[in-house]
């Protein structure tokens, strides 16, 4: 187990199929920043585990999929008169 203290924070470190991965356990207490170490390595290891930014594409692709459809929707309705269309939505 690799955890170190930055400042007030612990932070670990450790290595995943040849990539190193550091971060911000963002706790104080070095116990908490252990367990949150070894729930990350576990994470990893079984693909669980979604970086922030991953999952925030993924939300906004979800999102402007949505938006796609209710607009082809709406524009249908102003255009031709028509009240309902059926949209499927991922």
């Amino acid at each position: 187990m690799a955890v170190f203290k930055r400042g007030k924070v612990y932070w670990y470190h450790f290595t995943f199929q040849g990539r190193r991965i550091q971060e911000s356990s963002g706790f104080q207490n070095k116990t908490a920043a252990q367990r949150a170490e070894a729930k990350r390595k576990v994470d990893q290891m079984t693909m669980r585990y979604v970086h922030p930014a991953e999952e925030h594409k993924r939300e906004a692709a979800g999102k402007i999929e949505n938006f796609k459809a209710m607009s082809a929707i709406k524009l249908a309705e102003k255009n031709h008169g028509v009240t309902t269309i059926s949209a499927t939505v991922q």
